[in-house]
């Protein structure tokens, strides 16, 4: 109990820190000051964590008592998760008339469990940077590319999401699951990051042509890629399945399959003109010798010793072709299969709730409301249309308008 009065102290002074500091501002400068105060305690942080041999022993101890509260606060967000999982799971926000209340919370739990998750990875990470700093016998030593790494795969998988969530339309979800095959979304993100360094005279390849060579060597030569690739795209695949709510499930597998689709007439275009488009790259790596020796010389460490030749060039495009797109075949099924799974067993929840309310005189009011909450939400727009249509349960239409709509719709 004690524990519990600390961590809502803490989380109190640092809302009312922020209050104070934002009382006399709009509502989008109270946004700005926010977003800024976690930009410089975040960098703050990070700093710390690359070069922490670096600090004073000032620093240090300040960074000891801001962990401290930090872990306090991120304790304290757990309760508040908790409280909308609960709110969602009791289906109070499905109305015959509109989802909207409830997807948004969604989003927001989403979201905040994410941030959760974060927030546990920076203070373990701090956590350890401290242990090491004040136990000099502990000789060890962070891999600052690993940290990098990991913080580019979560905020991918965070927008993902996010995204997966706020968007309904077939098209814009189709756009997000490409990031469903990470090798295909990091070539996208370094085409981005060569785009960026070219204004800045900084770029990393001096064409997109020899970024897409340089990932399919790393394709080629790097197996744990393929089974880093494939764990990711499961990862990334199962969230778009459980993360969506049972009223998008079938726009979600309608852009699954639409995506499959896709990826399948790329197979097959890939793979019938994989010798015309072999000899391409092939002729572009002749002509640019800086780049082209450094390619076979890679390949030829890895043991494609024939590579050098145009034939031997095609038959490892072809291989590295397939392993491209391997995981999100594999996986893709997968998730389509789930989805079948689900909209089965959600029909017959369905059903289920809504034989229980139709047979059943003697069930309270509120019951029954929420009963008819759950078969709409299991049920969609046919268990909408089937209360709609039932002469005993359409006296408790009003009750299950949402209230800002419900005169109109009554009305209507």
């Amino acid at each position: 109990m004690k524990n519990l009065k600390i961590k809502d102290h803490v989380q109190s002074m640092y809302l009312s820190s922020l209050n104070y500091l934002t009382k006399k501002n709009t509502k989008y400068e109270t946004i700005i000051y926010r977003k800024l105060f976690k930009y410089f305690f975040y960098n703050f942080l990070f700093i710390f964590i690359i070069s922490p041999s670096e600090s004073a022993i000032w620093i240090r101890v300040l960074v000891v008592f801001i962990v401290f509260l930090y872990t306090l606060i991120t304790i304290s967000r757990a309760q508040a998760i908790k409280n909308i999982r609960k709110k969602i799971k009791s289906h109070s926000l499905i109305f015959l008339n509109t989802n909207q209340k409830d997807l948004i919370q969604r989003q927001q739990s989403t979201k905040m469990i994410l941030r959760f998750i974060f927030r546990c990875f920076i203070t373990i990470f701090v956590i350890l940077r401290l242990a090491f700093l004040f136990n000099p016998e502990i000789n060890h030593r962070f891999n600052e590319n690993a940290i990098i790494f990991f913080l580019v795969i979560y905020f991918i998988y965070y927008f993902f999401c996010s995204l997966s969530l706020k968007i309904s339309n077939i098209f814009w979800l189709i756009i997000v699951l490409v990031f469903t095959n990470p090798i295909f979304a990091l070539y996208i993100s370094l085409i981005s990051l060569n785009y960026i360094g070219q204004l800045r005279n900084k770029s990393i390849f001096a064409t997109n042509t020899e970024g897409f060579l340089y990932m399919l060597l790393q394709i080629g030569t790097e197996n744990r890629l393929i089974i880093f690739s494939l764990i990711l795209s499961l990862i990334f695949h199962l969230t778009f399945v459980f993360i969506q709510p049972i009223y998008k499930i079938e726009k979600s597998r309608m852009a699954l399959e639409s995506m499959t689709v896709i990826y399948g007439v790329i197979s097959i275009l890939g793979l019938v003109y994989s010798k015309e488009i072999a000899k391409i790259l092939f002729e572009y790596l002749m002509t640019t010798p800086y780049f082209g020796e450094d390619f076979f010389q890679a390949a030829r460490s890895s043991g494609f010793n024939t590579i050098s030749s145009l034939s031997g060039f095609t038959s490892f495009f072809e291989k590295t072709f397939k392993l491209f797109l391997l995981p999100f075949t594999i996986c893709a099924s997968l998730a389509t299969m789930i989805f079948k799974f689900r909209e089965f067993f959600s029909k017959n929840m369905a059903n289920e709730y809504f034989q229980k309310i139709a047979l059943s005189q003697d069930i309270l009011l509120n019951e029954q409301i929420t009963l008819l909450k759950k078969a709409i939400y299991y049920g969609g727009g046919t268990m909408k249309n089937t209360i709609l249509g039932h002469h005993h349960l359409y006296k408790y239409i009003p009750d299950l308008l949402e209230k800002s709509k419900k005169n109109s719709l009554v009305k209507y």
